[in-house]
C-alpha cells in the first residue's frame, strides 16, 4: 500500500493527474528453449536478462511489474507512432530487469559510462529496459510524457545515484547520464529508488566508481579462442561494477589492453570466446596493480558451467 502510495505521488509530481492506477497481469514470454551456441551473441541471448512481456490499454493508467520487482506507471494516453498518430487498443510494453552482475556480464550490458566525453565505471542500483509496440510497430512517449519506474534495492538506497540512458554500440553498451532526471531513493519498505523517465529503450540508476586510481592493465591471452568472438571484463568484487574493454583484441599480439582500470582493488579478469561451436572462458582474481600484465588462458566449458563459476564471485 505504501509503494503504490509513493507510486501515485510522484508520478502526479510531473504528469497530470490520473485515474487510479490498474495492475496488469504478468504474462512473460517464455524464450525458445537455446539451439546451441553459435556466436557470443547467442551466449548472451540464452543466458543474459529475458524478455517479459505485458499487455496494456492506452487509454488507463496502468502498472506492471516485473518478476524482480521492477514496478512501472505508464500515464493514459502515453504513447503515439512514430509518425505522431493517435494510438488505441492494446499495446505490448517489453521489460528486462538486471539488478545482479552475472546477469550485467551474460547480457554484455556492463556498467561503462561517460563522463566529460570519457568512459568512467559506474555502480549501478538497477538496470531496466522497457520498449513499446502495437501489431509489431515501434511506438514511442507521446512529447512531454514521462512513465515512472520503482528499482528495488537489497540494501539501503544510494542518495548519491543518478539516472543514466544506454545507447547499444558495436562495441557494446554506454550510458550517458539525463541531467533532466532525478532519481529519488526511498528508506522505507519496499526499499528503492523511483525514477520519472523521459524516453523507452535501456534505462540505470548509478553513480560513477568514487575515488578510482587509473591505471593501464595487458591481458595476455592464449588456450582455445576466435580472436573475432572474443570479449573481456573487469569484475570489480563487491561492487556492483563490470567493465567492458572497450578496445577491440589486438589479434597480431594476442591482447587487450585498457587504460582505465581502477588500481589498488579486489577483481576478477573475465574473457569469453566462442569457437567452432563451443565456449571458452578464463577467470583471473586479484588486486589490480599499476601497469601490470595478466596471463589467462581460456579453456572449454558450458553455458550453464560458466554462468554458475560467476555466480559464485563476490
Amino acid at each position: 500500500m505504501l509503494l503504490t502510495l509513493i507510486v501515485a505521488i510522484f508520478t502526479t509530481m510531473s504528469c497530470k493527474k490520473d485515474a487510479t492506477p490498474e495492475p496488469v497481469t504478468n504474462t512473460p514470454t517464455t524464450p525458445p528453449p537455446p539451439a546451441g551456441l553459435s556466436s557470443l551473441n547467442s551466449l548472451f541471448e540464452h543466458k543474459g536478462a529475458q524478455s517479459q512481456n505485458f499487455t496494456i490499454d492506452n487509454i488507463n493508467t496502468q502498472i506492471i511489474t516485473g518478476a524482480q520487482g521492477t514496478k512501472i506507471t505508464f500515464n493514459p494516453n502515453s504513447f503515439v507512432t512514430f509518425a505522431g498518430a493517435e494510438v488505441t487498443g492494446n499495446i505490448n510494453i517489453e521489460l528486462k530487469e538486471i539488478y545482479d552482475k552475472k546477469t550485467m556480464l551474460l547480457s554484455d550490458i556492463t556498467t561503462n559510462g561517460l563522463l566529460n566525453g570519457q568512459q568512467e565505471p559506474l555502480v549501478s542500483g538497477g538496470e531496466f529496459y522497457v520498449n513499446a509496440t502495437q501489431n509489431g510497430i515501434q511506438l514511442k512517449l507521446r512529447q512531454g510524457q514521462k512513465f515512472s519506474a520503482f528499482l528495488p534495492s537489497i540494501s539501503v538506497p544510494d542518495p548519491g545515484m543518478n539516472y543514466f540512458n544506454g545507447s547499444i554500440k558495436p562495441e557494446g553498451i554506454v550510458w550517458a547520464l539525463n541531467k533532466d532526471t532525478v532519481v529519488l531513493p526511498t528508506s522505507t519498505s519496499p526499499k528503492g529508488y523511483f525514477v520519472n523517465c523521459d524516453s523507452l529503450r535501456w534505462g540505470n540508476a548509478d553513480r560513477f566508481l568514487p575515488n578510482p586510481n587509473y591505471t593501464s592493465v595487458t591481458l595476455n591471452i592464449a588456450g582455445n579462442y576466435d580472436p573475432s568472438e572474443i570479449k573481456a571484463y573487469v569484475w570489480y568484487d563487491n561492487v556492483k561494477t563490470v567493465w567492458s574493454f572497450w578496445k577491440h583484441f589486438n589479434t597480431a599480439t594476442n591482447v587487450f589492453s585498457d587504460n582505465h582500470t581502477a588500481s589498488g582493488l579486489p577483481a576478477h579478469f573475465i574473457v569469453v570466446s566462442f569457437k567452432d561451436g563451443k565456449l571458452y572462458t578464463a577467470v583471473l582474481g586479484t588486486t589490480i596493480t599499476t601497469n601490470a600484465t595478466y596471463n589467462l588462458t581460456l579453456s572449454e566449458t558450458t553455458e550453464d558451467a560458466f554462468a554458475n563459476s560467476l555466480a559464485a564471485l563476490p
